[in-house]
C-alpha cells in the first residue's frame, strides 16, 4: 500500500505540483497547483532540447539533496522509491523528477520513421519501466482534456475512453502506441503521451510528412544562346522542400557554372561550344526521388541572323525606291498622254 501511494505521490509531483506527505505514509493532502499551463508547456519544450545544460541543472539538484540528508532519517525522495516520511516536494524537485523521467524515460518514434502524406503512421512508444498500467494519447496543447484523443486502461471496462479530440483516423495498440490512418495536413500537431506504469512518464511530437516528388521540368532564360552569351537553365519543381541537384549526360558541369540558395537555377558565363551537351537536375526528398528528361543545350549561330535582317532592310529600302520611280513615271505618261494634247488645242 505504501508503495502505490508512493507511486501516486510521485506522479502528482510529476505533474507540476506541491505535494506534503504525512509523516506516517498516510494520504496525501495540501495539493496545490504549482504553474500554469504555459510555464509547464515551457518547462516540457526546454526538456525537449535535451541539451547537456538540463542535464547538468538536473545533477547539480540531485547532488543538492544528496548533501542535504539529515543523518539517521530518510527524508529524501530516492530515484528508484518513495520515501513514506514527511517532506515537501518543491517545484524544484518537481522539475528534477521530470528532467530524470523524460531523458531516461520512453520515446516515440515514428513507423515508418518519414510519413508519407495521406498515408498510415504508428507512433510506437517505448523505453518505459514496468508493466503499462495506463495510457493516454492528446493532440494539441495544453495537455489536458481538453485535447484528450483516449485513455486505455487494461484494468477497465471498457478499456478505451474516447476525449474530444477523437475521431475514426485514431487506433491504439496495448503497447501504448497511437495509429493515424492517414497523415493528412490537418492531422499535423502537437501528440503527447502519458504513461502509468512504475510511475507516470509523459512525451510529445510534432510528426512531420512528406509528399512524394513529381518530374522536374527544365526550362531556359535564352532559347536561342550564342557565344559568350549568359546560359541559365531553370529546374521547376512542385516542391519548394527538395534538395535539388544538377548534372550532365556524358561530361561533367562546367567548372565556372554558379548555382542560387536552394540550387534551382544554374547559370553558365560566356557561353562556348564546349558547354554544349544534355543536362537534368534530380529533386530527391527523405520519401522519394525523381530525375528530369534530358535538356539538349545548344549553341546557335546568330550573326547570319542578323546578316540576313539586314539584307531584308536592304530590300524593303530598294523596293520603296523602286516604287517611287514607277510612280513618277507613271505621272509622267499620264501627262503627256492627257495633259499636252489639251494644251496644244488651246
Amino acid at each position: 500500500m505504501a508503495r502505490e501511494k508512493a507511486t501516486a505521490a510521485q506522479a502528482l509531483c510529476m505533474r507540476g505540483y506541491l505535494l506534503t506527505a504525512n509523516a506516517d505514509g498516510g494520504d496525501v493532502g495540501n495539493c496545490t497547483a504549482a504553474g500554469t499551463d504555459e510555464q509547464g508547456t515551457a518547462d516540457l519544450q526546454k526538456v525537449h532540447a535535451g541539451s547537456a545544460a538540463v542535464l547538468q541543472k538536473a545533477q547539480n539538484v540531485a547532488a543538492k539533496r544528496s548533501s542535504s540528508r539529515e543523518p539517521g532519517r530518510r527524508n529524501q525522495v530516492p530515484l528508484n522509491g518513495w520515501s513514506p516520511y514527511r517532506r515537501i516536494c518543491t517545484r524544484q524537485e518537481a522539475e528534477f523528477l521530470v528532467w530524470i523521467n523524460l531523458i531516461h524515460g520512453i520515446t516515440i518514434q515514428l513507423n515508418p520513421k518519414y510519413p508519407v502524406a495521406n498515408q498510415p503512421v504508428t507512433f510506437s512508444v517505448s523505453g518505459f519501466r514496468g508493466t503499462v498500467l495506463s495510457f493516454s494519447w492528446y493532440r494539441g496543447l495544453p495537455v489536458d482534456n481538453s485535447c484528450l484523443i483516449l485513455t486505455y486502461n487494461s484494468s477497465s471496462n471498457p478499456k478505451e475512453t474516447r476525449g474530444q479530440r477523437y475521431s475514426s483516423q485514431f487506433s491504439v495498440l496495448p503497447d501504448g502506441s497511437l495509429k493515424i490512418s492517414s497523415l493528412s495536413s490537418s492531422y499535423r500537431d502537437y501528440y503527447t503521451v502519458q504513461v502509468q506504469a512504475e510511475s507516470l512518464t509523459q512525451k510529445s511530437i510534432y510528426p512531420q510528412y512528406y509528399v512524394p516528388l513529381t518530374q522536374p521540368v527544365i526550362s531556359i532564360a535564352n532559347p536561342r544562346p550564342g557565344e559568350g552569351d549568359n546560359v541559365t537553365l531553370l529546374c521547376k519543381l512542385e516542391s519548394k522542400k527538395a534538395k535539388v541537384s544538377w548534372s550532365r549526360i556524358n561530361g561533367s558541369i562546367p567548372s565556372e557554372a554558379t548555382f542560387d540558395a536552394n540550387n534551382r537555377n544554374m547559370n553558365i558565363p560566356r557561353f562556348t561550344q564546349s558547354h554544349i551537351g544534355q543536362y537534368q537536375c534530380t529533386a530527391v526528398n527523405k520519401v522519394s526521388k525523381n530525375i528530369s528528361d534530358p535538356y539538349t543545350l545548344s549553341l546557335y549561330n546568330n550573326e547570319p541572323r542578323s546578316g540576313n535582317s539586314a539584307a531584308f532592310t536592304a530590300a524593303i529600302i530598294c523596293g520603296c525606291i523602286l516604287g517611287t520611280v514607277l510612280i513618277i513615271c507613271a505621272v509622267l505618261l499620264l501627262y503627256k498622254k492627257y495633259i499636252l494634247p489639251l494644251t496644244g488645242e488651246a
